[in-house]
């Protein structure tokens, strides 16, 4: 935002990754100066900050040292495609279109090293092959040449699939078609693919860390994903339980529910509308 203020400013903020600096790149300090107190200026300038989760709010509050108030939490939510049935022809078309096999647990993302995905990895090094197979979807960019080397160091090619980016349409069946979806990440602000996967209506297994237990409000798992051994056994725990599943794709549909874009845009409305009505005059 600009430093001289010709109106009254809503600033949106995701999250403040800047909390944990080793997944922060710096780049020249020339340009991280700029950027630090290009930060400081939007922060401070804006009448009202709007987040996507409390522990996110929390962090903007701590690390921008800044009222309480001024911070407002509004969730994201899942579009209605996911929540409708995918028929098994359509699942099917997909699943060959990717060459998946018909059994697999799911990650959809990125590749750096927030995602935490070399931790997921070596979490399948320790199950045996008669675990399902594991598909990593998303671009293949980031870290992901990392992964690809450490996923052929363990010799799990023929268990761990890297079909790459999945086209949008595509994204209702692939994760209807799978048994699970998991996210070890170690930061995010609100983690959108763990509410698509619980729109999906499958079971959903994710890191305890940041905003997740927030977001899944006891409709999933929730592991250490410092702890390969963690992961691996709730993947284990899921994959020989249909009862468990079952029990997880139920409450996954049903927290879904109670995040919608309807519900983000009328409470988006509100701030602005509360802003403009705080003073007749900018400062």
């Amino acid at each position: 935002m600009p430093a001289w203020r010709v109106c009254k400013y809503v600033l949106t903020l995701h999250d403040m990754i800047e909390t944990m600096p080793k997944f922060v790149e710096r780049g020249p300090l020339k340009s991280y100066l700029r950027r630090k107190y290009a930060d400081y200026i939007s922060v401070n300038a804006a009448n009202k900050i709007v987040t996507v989760s409390e522990h996110s709010k929390k962090d903007i509050i701590k690390y921008w040292n800044i009222p309480n108030e001024k911070v407002v939490v509004i969730y994201e939510a899942a579009s209605d495609v996911y929540f409708n049935p995918v028929h098994r022809n359509e699942i099917a078309s997909v699943s060959n279109k990717y060459g998946l096999p018909s059994e697999y647990v799911l990650y959809l993302g990125g590749f750096d090293k927030k995602k935490n995905v070399n931790a997921l990895v070596s979490a399948y090094r320790l199950l045996t092959s008669e675990v399902p197979r594991l598909v990593l979807a998303g671009e293949r960019k980031w870290d992901f040449g990392c992964i690809k080397n450490i996923i052929e160091e363990y010799g799990l090619s023929e268990r761990i699939i890297t079909p790459g980016r999945i086209d949008d349409e595509d994204l209702p069946a692939l994760y209807q078609g799978a048994l699970a979806f998991i996210y070890p990440s170690l930061y995010e602000g609100f983690g959108l693919q763990l509410l698509e996967a619980m729109a999906s209506g499958i079971p959903v297994l994710a890191s305890d860390r940041t905003c997740f237990p927030e977001v899944l409000n006891g409709a999933g798992l929730l592991f250490d994903p410092g702890k390969s051994e963690n992961i691996a056994e709730n993947i284990l725990a899921v994959c020989n339980d249909r009862d468990l599943r079952n029990e997880l794709s139920n409450r996954s549909k049903e927290r879904a529910k109670d995040f919608s874009w309807e519900k983000t845009a009328i409470e988006t409305m509100s701030v602005y509308n509360n802003v403009v009505n705080i003073r007749k005059t900018c400062n």
